[in-house]
């Protein structure tokens, strides 16, 4: 049974990940939560996933290692994608949650979402976090050869769809999860049993015995 580190999304710290954890506890040797820098009790700020991958990376280490699947939403489900293509020795399986693939995309639908163009504020917002050391470099699917699973709603206007299918499809041994009628914060609800048998089909495929 593997180790099972679960990444939180945006402000939300390690506490909003209890209500996730249910999938995964029958399926886990060891469940870790953690604050991400800036969350919760972490000190520092939010890199908007530039540093995320890294610290996660860390936080497996530090949990002893060993074969690890990484559950995350939102900007966790980003830093979990991120860390699986830049560390495949330490990352076993993904099961990322709405995850933001492109941050560009993100901030674009935000601003639709407020009824602002995109085009008038976008390149501002990009160079301020630039700036401020808080954009991403782009996740390679391409990097990603562990198991993967991505659960995404089809009505998420945080991060549109349409980029995620572009980029699981990208994924060597992905697979996307579309739930119909489910937006960004917890599309999971939308089917339940379907989510738990994707989890299982990744930790299957790492190997665990449940």
């Amino acid at each position: 049974m593997p180790l099972i580190v679960q990444a939180d999304g945006w402000f939300r710290g390690r506490r909003s990940m209890l209500g996730r954890l249910g999938p995964f506890l029958p399926l886990a040797e060891r469940v870790v939560l953690y604050d991400a820098r800036g969350h919760g009790e972490s000190g520092g700020r939010s890199a908007m996933g530039a540093r995320e991958a890294d610290d996660l990376l860390a936080v497996i280490e530090a949990a002893g290692g060993g074969p690890t699947v990484i559950g995350g939403w939102s900007l966790g489900g980003s830093a979990a994608l991120a860390a699986a293509a830049a560390g495949p020795d330490r990352v076993a399986g993904v099961v990322a949650i709405a995850p933001v693939v492109d941050m560009r995309e993100a901030i674009a639908a935000r601003m639709r979402q407020f009824e602002v163009a995109p085009w008038l504020l976008g390149p501002a917002v990009r160079l301020g976090l630039r700036w401020l050391g808080a954009w991403p470099a782009p996740i390679d699917p391409a990097a990603i050869a562990v198991p993967t699973v991505i659960v995404h709603g089809v009505e998420d206007v945080v991060c549109p769809i349409v980029g995620v299918r572009a980029f699981a499809a990208g994924v060597r041994g992905g697979r996307l999860v579309e739930l119909a009628g489910a937006g960004h914060d917890e599309p999971e609800r939308t089917d339940p049993a379907g989510v738990r048998a994707a989890i299982i089909d990744v930790v299957e495929r790492v190997g665990g015995d449940h």
